[in-house]
C-alpha cells in the first residue's frame, strides 16, 4: 500500500510490523515527524528509546544528535557526543549534528565546514545548505 496524506509517499507495512517493540522502523518514523515538523519533545523520546535498544547504530546515533543539537540540548549533545559509534562519520546527520553544535558554540567557520560535509554526503539536505548559510553570515558580520 502506498499512504498518500503525507509530502511524500510512504509504503504501509500494515501489520507486518510490531509498533509496540522498538525497532530500526522507528528511525523513518522519527526522520518523518521531523520532516513534518512534529513536536521536537517527541521526536527526541523516539530517537532515545532507540539509542538505548541501538546503542552502536551510527545512524540512529547520528540522527539523534542532530535531533539533540537543533534541539539546543547542550547536556545531551554532550553526552552523545561522548558515546560516538564507529562509522558515524560516513552520516549526513552527524555532520549536520557537527555543524549545529560548532554553530552554538559561534565556531561559525568550524560549522561551515561540518555543513558542507553533511551536503556533501547528502545533496538534499536542505536544512544543512541553510544553516550553512546562516553560518557563512555570520562570519561575514565578524570580519
Amino acid at each position: 500500500m502506498i499512504d498518500r496524506t503525507d509530502p511524500f509517499d510512504l509504503v504501509d507495512y500494515g501489520d507486518l510490523i510490531d509498533r509496540s517493540a522498538t525497532t530500526m522502523f522507528m528511525l523513518g518514523e522519527a526522520r518523518k515527524k521531523l520532516s513534518t515538523r512534529a513536536s521536537p519533545d517527541e521526536i527526541l523520546r523516539i530517537t532515545s528509546a532507540l539509542m538505548t535498544e541501538f546503542p552502536q547504530e551510527p545512524a540512529v546515533s547520528a540522527f539523534h544528535g542532530r535531533v539533540a543539537v537543533d534541539m539546543g540540548q547542550r547536556d545531551q549533545v554532550e553526552r552523545w557526543l561522548k558515546k560516538l559509534p564507529a562509522n558515524i562519520e560516513s552520516h549526513a546527520d552527524y555532520w549536520h549534528a557537527i555543524g549545529g553544535w560548532m554553530a552554538m558554540q559561534g565556531n561559525h567557520a568550524e560549522a561551515v565546514r561540518a555543513f558542507g560535509e553533511s551536503v556533501r554526503r547528502d545533496p538534499t539536505a536542505r536544512e544543512s545548505l541553510r544553516s550553512m548559510i546562516a553560518s557563512l553570515n555570520q562570519l561575514d558580520r565578524e570580519d
